[in-house]
């Protein structure tokens, strides 16, 4: 309440000279003028406030829950029905192909196997075949054929996984990420939602990096010169670039509710 009356007082010094005619030659109605002004000047102040108060909630009530918590409830379905090979559209049945037949298969994922259904985020797109092919060929890309050490990529998946959450984008990324050579320290850290320690320089930058865009979706001079230093800018391209992509890939396991497969 003093600093709304210093403020009161500081806009009748600069109040025009009219105005302090006014309430000179008319005393009591000046007072009631003041009191308005201060009344208005209180409900302002009040509704600041609580326009502050409401948006720090909500960014609490709605932030990401760690990739690590316990479920509250029982899992919910997949939104998504896989789709088995005798239900695909001739254009769904060639994006399959196309998966099936590309880098994917190596891995042990769902592409392996022509017989079952593609699993999560492809089965996905195949709602969308054109759409969706044009996706994993942007993905097959930026995986398997980056300028960046597989390690450091798959650091990088495992940043934006936990950034949304994505146990399931965790869960397929993480054991590649170990078998590239990721310390799994570094990535326990991270699960925490803590900063790695002892990260090499090269994985220092990729953390900095990937963090700062996703959380402030800029990233600094500092950090940005780093990454050019050690990656050249065809590298800070395909970080970006790897940052982005699983964006999306999380952003449909989410939406789908991927669920991660009972141990």
């Amino acid at each position: 309440m003093i600093t709304t009356l210093q403020t009161i007082q500081r806009r009748l010094v600069s109040f025009r000279p009219a105005g302090r005619h006014f309430i000179l030659k008319n005393p009591s109605r000046g007072r009631k003028l003041i009191a308005l002004m201060s009344l208005q000047h209180l409900l302002r102040l009040l509704s600041i406030n609580a326009f502050v108060f409401l948006g720090l909630w909500c960014s609490e009530s709605l932030a990401t829950p760690p990739i690590n918590s316990e479920p509250t409830s029982a899992q919910p379905s997949p939104r998504f029905k896989l789709l088995n090979p005798e239900e695909l559209s001739p254009e769904q049945a060639q994006l399959a192909r196309s998966i099936r037949s590309g880098p994917r298969a190596s891995t042990g994922s769902s592409a392996t196997d022509p017989s079952s259904p593609l699993g999560s985020p492809f089965n996905v797109w195949l709602r969308s075949p054109q759409m969706g092919d044009f996706i994993q060929k942007l993905g097959s890309q930026i995986r398997f054929n980056s300028s960046l050490p597989p390690r450091l990529n798959e650091f990088a998946i495992l940043v934006t996984a936990q950034y949304w959450g994505s146990k399931y984008e965790w869960y397929a990324h993480h054991r590649l990420a170990m078998k590239a050579g990721l310390r799994p320290e570094i990535a326990e850290a991270l699960l925490n939602n803590e900063r790695p320690k002892d990260m090499s320089e090269d994985e220092a930058v990729v953390y900095d990096f990937s963090t700062q865009l996703h959380k402030t979706h800029f990233v600094d001079d500092e950090t940005y010169a780093h990454a050019v230093k050690l990656f050249e800018e065809k590298g800070v391209v395909d970080l970006i670039a790897v940052n982005g992509y699983y964006d999306l890939v999380s952003m449909t396991l989410n939406v789908d509710r991927t669920a991660v497969p009972k141990k």
